[in-house]
């Protein structure tokens, strides 16, 4: 007789080996979490110890030392650096030129406003003398008696030759208040021409 030969039956797994099988490999699992959760969390201790700590500026809050904040994850974060008022360097640059511009503006207004003022006080003054400008005649205390064919231009030239003959016609106009002359009439003299 020949032998039959009967495979064996594969036996199912039992609930309970099926059920320390999973909490085996959860474990595995979270073993493997927790030591990258460390790793992680040297990486960022030694970056953190290598970067410098900024000066704080006077009058800062914020602690002496930067510290890692927890984070959910387990991981490790470095601390915010503080900048001065906070802006970068190159915003703090482009401030301080505009602070620059401004003060130059304001000085130059002060300089253009402190000679109107001294110009105005000076023509004020001028007027209260009794002067209207370069080439004005002063108060009159000489006078030409006009006779036949005589001319503002002649008596310019006649009483005064070393002024200008237009700037001493001027004169006479302006004494006189015009160029028509009357025999006899008495034409007004300036006392600067003496």
């Amino acid at each position: 007789m020949a032998a039959v030969i009967r495979p064996q039956s594969i036996r199912p797994q039992s609930a309970q080996a099926q059920s320390v099988q999973a909490r085996s490999a959860q474990a595995r699992s979270a073993q493997a979490r927790s030591a990258q959760a460390r790793s992680a969390q040297a990486r960022s201790a030694r970056a953190l110890a290598a970067v410098p700590a900024a000066p704080l500026p006077q009058g800062s809050r914020a602690a002496a030392q930067p510290t890692p904040q927890s984070h959910p994850g387990g991981v490790a974060r470095p601390s915010l650096r503080l900048l001065e008022g906070g802006r970068s360097p190159r915003a703090l640059a482009t401030q301080q030129r505009y602070l620059r511009r401004r003060a130059l503006a304001l000085v130059v207004a002060l300089v253009v406003g402190l000679l109107a003022v001294r110009g105005a006080a000076a023509v004020a003054s001028g007027l209260a003398a009794g002067t209207a400008g370069p080439g004005s005649a002063a108060v009159a205390t000489t006078t030409h008696r006009a006779s036949a064919g005589d001319t503002l231009w002649e008596i310019a030239g006649r009483y005064a030759p070393q002024v200008d003959r237009r700037v001493a016609m001027d004169d006479l106009l302006a004494i006189n208040g015009g160029a028509a002359l009357q025999v006899g009439q008495e034409v007004l003299l300036p006392a600067s021409w003496f």
